[in-house]
Order: C-alpha cells, then sequence, then structure tokens
C-alpha cells in the first residue's frame, strides 16, 4: 500500500505590498533579510522558532497556517505541493507538526478506528487526538500528543523535524506512530488491535485521514532563499481576490482577457512582476492576448543580465 499526495497544495503568507519583488527576486529567510538590509514585517518567528531551526527559513504549510503570520496588506501563494516534492530542492526540510503553533487547548480531532456493535445497531469507533494543545507537563525540548483528551506521550523535537523530501508522505502519516508507541496506558494495544482488524481499504482510508489530521499544522521549509518556480503556482489569493493560474492561462489561450483585466484592477503587483509576465507570455499562444502581454513589458523593471 502507498499513499501518495497527502496535500496536493501548500501556501504560503507574505506581503502584498513587496509580491512583484518577491516574485522576481526570492522569498528569504529572517537572516537573510537581516543581513542584506531588505524591509519586511516581523510575522511569526519568535525564539522558540529559531531553536527549532526556523532563524533563516521559509515556512510553507498545507493547511493550517499559525494566525500570527497574518500581518498587515497580506496575500496568500498557493504551490502545487507534487511540483515541488518533485524538484528535490537541496535547502528544503519539513516537519509534521509545526512545533511553536499558537497553542489550542482541546482542539479535538477524530478519525473513523472502527466500529462498535450495540443493541440498536452498529456504530462508528472513533480515535480523538490532540496535537496542538500544550501540556505544563510536557518536558523543554519535547512534544507532546493527546488521545481522547486524558492520555499522552512525549517525543523529543528533534525526532520532528526531516529532509527526505521522496519519504515525506509516508514519514508524515506514520510519524504519529512514534507517540502513539509512547502512550502511558493500554491505549497503544488498543489501537493496533482496532487497525489489526481493518481491511485493505478500510486501512488505506484510516491512514490516509490520520495522517491529514496529524498533520494539519506541518511546515514545509526552504533553508536561506527559494526563488519561487512561477509554474508551481495554482493561486495567488488575498482577502478581497483570488487569481487561480489555469484559469488565467486558459482565458489567455481562448481570448478573453477578462481575468487579465480583473487582476490588474484587484491585484497589479502580480503584473508588475517580469518572471510572471514572461511566463504568461510563453504559455499563450493566442496571438493577440500575447501581444497585450508583451505590451505591459514598458512598465516593468528588467535585470540588466535579461535577454529577450
Amino acid at each position: 500500500m502507498e499513499i501518495k499526495d497527502l496535500w496536493p497544495t501548500i501556501k504560503h503568507i507574505t506581503s502584498l505590498d513587496n509580491l512583484d519583488k518577491i516574485l522576481d527576486d526570492s522569498l528569504h529567510g529572517r537572516r537573510n533579510l537581516l543581513n542584506h538590509c531588505i524591509s519586511f514585517k516581523p510575522a511569526a518567528l519568535y525564539q522558540t522558532d529559531i531553536n527549532l531551526g526556523d532563524g533563516n527559513a521559509i515556512c510553507m504549510g498545507p493547511d493550517r497556517i499559525d494566525p500570527k503570520a497574518i500581518n498587515g496588506n497580506y496575500v496568500n501563494i498557493i504551490f502545487d505541493f507534487t511540483y515541488i516534492k518533485n524538484k528535490k530542492y537541496p535547502q528544503s526540510f519539513y516537519k509534521p507538526r509545526d512545533l511553536g503553533f499558537e497553542p489550542e487547548y482541546n482542539k479535538k480531532r477524530s478519525v473513523k478506528i472502527g466500529k462498535i456493535t450495540g443493541s440498536y445497531g452498529d456504530f462508528d469507533k472513533t480515535l480523538e487526538f490532540d496535537h496542538t494543545s500544550s501540556l505544563r507537563n510536557c518536558p523543554v525540548g519535547y512534544t507532546n500528543f493527546t488521545i481522547n483528551l486524558d492520555t499522552y506521550s512525549f517525543i523529543p523535537q528533534c525526532l520532528n523535524i526531516f529532509s527526505d523530501v521522496d519519504r515525506l508522505d509516508p514519514i508524515l502519516i506514520l510519524n504519529v506512530f512514534k507517540f502513539i508507541d509512547q502512550l502511558r496506558d493500554n491505549s497503544r494495544e488498543s489501537i493496533y488491535a482496532d487497525i489489526e482488524k481493518m481491511s485493505d481499504d478500510e486501512l488505506e482510508t484510516f491512514l490516509r485521514d490520520l495522517g491529514r489530521k496529524a498533520t494539519d499544522t506541518a511546515e514545509f521549509n526552504f533553508y536561506g532563499a527559494y526563488q519561487i518556480d512561477i509554474e508551481a503556482i495554482k493561486e495567488i489569493e488575498t482577502p478581497r481576490f483570488k487569481l487561480k493560474m489555469d484559469d488565467l492561462l486558459k482565458s489567455l489561450n481562448e481570448g478573453n482577457d477578462h481575468i487579465l483585466r480583473k487582476v490588474q484592477e484587484q491585484m497589479p503587483q502580480v503584473l508588475l512582476s517580469y518572471r510572471l509576465v514572461e511566463y504568461l507570455i510563453s504559455k499563450t499562444e493566442h496571438e493577440a492576448m500575447k501581444e497585450q502581454l508583451i505590451a505591459m513589458r514598458k512598465n516593468l523593471v528588467y535585470p540588466s543580465w535579461y535577454r529577450f
């Protein structure tokens, strides 16, 4: 059994005002920003994050992003995660959970683990767990996991940091069993007994559901810098407007500039990026639309080395 693409997309929150510069240059870690005197607004990086390896990292997430990352006039860039994984960037690493996520006390996740047969029929048996509450008795340098709100385990934080992108999906799924194996009562035996009763299809459904809910605060990180691959972008969205790249390219190749004009009105920073405009030109076959994009070049700033 092989479960692939547990999370099909990942996202990064950044400054809308600097979006064109980010697309044309790179996303930078905090240390790089400081060393190169690049102005920025601090977001969700604290000393605990720095201690856990994020002092110069660009953090992305598949689902829930620490709300402290939302700061001022922001934009959400959504990437094709499969595309990024296949690139195997050497500076990438990941964590099945955000170890510094804002604590959410008693935030329950539940997955179906079997059935209970009673006098009035069968009922789903669920496994409830919480991985974002911070237990007061959790030792320094450890992270905790709670089952059914009363049974818990701890493992060292360093065992939640990985760089093996080829095996990312099974690691995200199976990492939760490190916690289950350390549970402090007989819950572990009960959980494995229920798993043993599952059919292959039930097991696959259970593992996928467990994997997604146990990694809803996961991080995928780039150390130092990441020059965005424009082809990896699926969507760019603000609270007021969402740009879907596939829809934009489809409309351009159909000779329709309606979405392009909406972008000019609602998110003009996107079309100030020479790399993004050149990408659109390269993917547009409709001559009139291509000419319209080429005309935008006069408003863009190209590096001195660039050749058309």
